[in-house]
């Protein structure tokens, strides 16, 4: 029987039925395949990942050619980078229990804090992640921040124009897309001929 075969197999299996984009889903599909026993920090994670690209399969055999010389799987020292801080403040616009007409445009503004140590570097950006899509653009690019500091950022959107419970999520990331933060999230629903929104961040 060619066991290394079918233990390549059955890895190519799981990965392919792991495909998305969201790469906060990417960093755990890599925690999931390499283990408990084989635990790797989230930062160790996006090393690999973005090393190569994002693509999970070439990742998980980087993981384990480097964890066979060092025993446990992570970069060395140098290349880990701690990932910023952030902290959602409030809803600027279309809070809580605010409405918005349908088919309407109009601009949603969150409040973050800088809640680390360190200043968010250079390239930091929010994309959209999934959900509705309701602006047209998908990435903003955000300045750095000191510690402690706050930040207002902003997105042109849209309201739906049917009635329904739409959400639209939100990521900051780093300069190579690696996820940092919570998710900022839009939560829409549309009762009345209106659309009530409500801006949040899930942790």
């Amino acid at each position: 029987m060619d066991i290394d075969g079918d233990v390549n197999g059955s890895l190519s299996q799981a990965l392919s039925c792991m495909a998305t984009d969201d790469r906060d889903v990417i960093v755990k599909q890599f925690q999931q395949i390499i283990g408990d026993s084989h635990y790797a920090p989230p930062e160790a994670c996006a090393f690999f990942l973005d090393m190569n690209s994002w693509n999970l399969q070439a990742a998980v055999g980087a993981y384990y050619d480097y964890g066979s010389m060092n025993g446990i799987g992570l970069p060395p020292p140098e290349y880990v980078t701690r990932l910023p801080s952030m902290q959602f403040v409030q809803d600027i616009t279309i809070g809580e229990g605010e409405s918005v007409p349908p088919s309407t445009r109009f601009t949603k503004t969150w409040r973050l804090r800088n809640s680390g140590k360190e200043s968010w570097p250079i390239g930091c950006f929010l994309s959209y992640m999934e959900g509705e899509k309701l602006s047209d653009s998908t990435r903003m690019a955000v300045e750095p921040l000191a510690p402690g500091w706050e930040i207002d950022i902003s997105i042109e959107m849209v309201s739906p124009a049917e009635k329904g419970i739409y959400q639209s999520r939100w990521q900051l990331n780093t300069e190579s897309g690696i996820p940092f933060g919570g998710k900022n999230s839009h939560d829409f629903s549309d009762t009345q001929r209106t659309v009530p929104c409500t801006g949040q961040v899930t942790q």
